[in-house]
This record gives C-alpha cells, structure tokens and sequence, in this order.
C-alpha cells in the first residue's frame, strides 16, 4: 500500500483527505506529534517516507505585512526616535494580537552616516519595544537586516498598533528608509479554519482530541 494511493482512493483503506489535511495542519503548528498523525490513520512503516516527504513539502502560512510608510531620507534623524516629522511617517499596522508566538522584523535602507543606526518596531499601544536593528557597520546602500523575535507566552486578544522608528548615534546622519516587512508567526490563535480542522478530526475519532473536554483544551476555551 501506499499513502498516496490510499489518499486518493486507489488503494483501501481509503483515508479522508479532508481529515488527513487538518492532521497535518496541526502537526505542522506543533500541536499533534508524527506519532499522532501515524496513529490516527493507521500508516504503516512503509508509508512513512511519504508521510515525511510530505510533512518536509509543507510549511505552516505566515502572516506576511509591508509597511505602507513612506521612502525617503531621514535628514539629520536625530539621537531620539521621533526626533523629525518625517521620522514618525514610517508606516504602522493594525494588528490582532491573538496567539502570536513570534516575528520578524526586516528593514531595508541605505545607511548614510558614521554613527550606529537603530530600527526599531514599536508597540505603539503598549509603548513598549518588540524588536530593533541595531547598525553599526560603515555606510553603504541597499542594506537589508532582519530581527527575530520568540515569545515564551504568546499574545493575547485585541488590536494593537506597531509602527517603525529611527534614530542614530550620531544626530546629523541622514539614513534612507526603503520599506520594511512583518512577518507574523501564531501558534494559538482561533481562526475559523483552526476551528475548522480541529473539530472535522475530532467528530470522526481521530488523534489526540477525541472527547469534548480535550476538544476545549486545545482550543483553549
């Protein structure tokens, strides 16, 4: 037999595709184990490799944002964020907050100047700072650099708005902002697809959430 040929009905036992696809989503999400999804659908040793293969092809869809703020030079950007107009029109986003367990910040731009540049992403609700890119390198264009951030406990509900500052080391450089992207990873969020799939496995006994009790833990309600 084959995982393939059982997913498309070519060899018994036939395997729902439907079911098969949200095991494999909250697999990949870290919420069901390879041993869950084997032992969910009864595939064998054999149908291991394409079981890998195919959890090796599949990656789990982040929320990717771009900065609608606007290019240009920051003249003389100061030693302070926000020390020029200019400076707060950067661009921000309106982001919902629920089950984010991480990002990434990346900023493009050129570096002019001699002092140590500093991006930062900014949780202007909390007023609190998430991530920055600190540049000390010498001065050059086309710079890209990325910021990497993992929360221990991922974020709760609600709206927050995050925006992007600038400052220096050394008030007169002039830095050129490009753009800038967010890349979002969530792990506990509700969506109605998580809710979609978690409920199409667990209404036909498979995996790990099988009772109504366990149904409500992994959806955390």
């Amino acid at each position: 037999m084959g995982l393939i040929a059982r997913l498309i009905g070519t060899e018994a036992p036939k395997l729902g595709v439907h079911q098969f696809m949200a095991a494999l989503d909250e697999h990949i999400i870290g919420k069901w184990t390879r041993q869950n999804v084997i032992d969910a659908f009864g595939i064998t040793v054999p149908e291991q490799t394409d079981l890998d293969a195919l959890i090796a092809k599949m990656v789990s869809i982040p929320e990717t944002h771009s900065f609608p703020g606007m290019a240009g030079a920051l003249t003389n950007v100061g030693t302070s964020y926000d020390t020029i107009p200019v400076a707060k029109g950067l661009g921000f986003l309106r982001i919902e907050g629920a089950g984010i367990t991480g990002c990434e910040f990346t900023v493009r731009y050129n570096k002019v100047g001699v002092g140590t540049l500093s991006w930062q992403l900014w949780n202007e609700t909390a007023g609190a700072e998430i991530a920055v890119i600190d540049d000390a390198s010498a001065a050059g264009d086309n710079k890209e650099n990325t910021a990497t951030v993992t929360l221990a406990t991922p974020l709760s509900p609600g709206l927050r708005i995050v925006r992007i500052r600038c400052k220096s080391t050394t008030a007169t450089d002039d830095p050129v902002y490009y753009g800038a992207s967010l890349r979002i990873l969530r792990k506990d969020a509700i969506f109605a697809d998580v809710l979609h799939r978690v409920l199409l496995v667990g209404e036909t006994g498979l995996g790990p959430n099988i009772t109504e009790v366990l149904v409500k833990t992994r959806l955390g309600i």
